[in-house]
């Protein structure tokens, strides 16, 4: 469950502090689609 909720907090759930921005995104990083999860899941099965 932990690793969920990091997921989430690092590339799903904006923070203020950063504009509004993920974490992920403020290093560059920005998942696309509608539905982060699935897309997140989707990539980390081809890995």
């Amino acid at each position: 469950m932990f690793d969920g909720y990091q997921i989430y907090h690092n590339y799903i759930r904006p923070h203020t502090s950063l504009d509004n921005k993920t974490p992920a995104q403020a290093c560059g990083i920005d998942v696309k689609g509608q539905d982060k999860w699935k897309t997140i899941i989707e990539n980390a099965s081809l890995g």
